[in-house]
């Protein structure tokens, strides 16, 4: 599960299967999002995993 904050400052939860996963897909967005990654735990608790923000930076359109 990762939550993240979207450019018009939504906060939105969405299950990825990676931060890998979820870190491609906002390098094509081209957006920074403030993120938060959890993992559930063997008692099903939601544990942080890792926090960031992700850079914004991404490949350039029609490259």
């Amino acid at each position: 599960m990762i939550s993240f904050i979207s450019p018009d400052g939504e906060e939105r939860e969405e299950r990825w299967p990676s931060v890998a996963a979820f870190l491609a897909w906002a390098r094509v967005q081209r957006a920074a999002y403030p993120f938060t990654a959890y993992e559930q735990d063997e008692d099903g608790d939601w544990v942080v995993v890792e926090k960031g923000r992700t850079s914004g930076l991404g490949p350039a359109s029609g490259s």
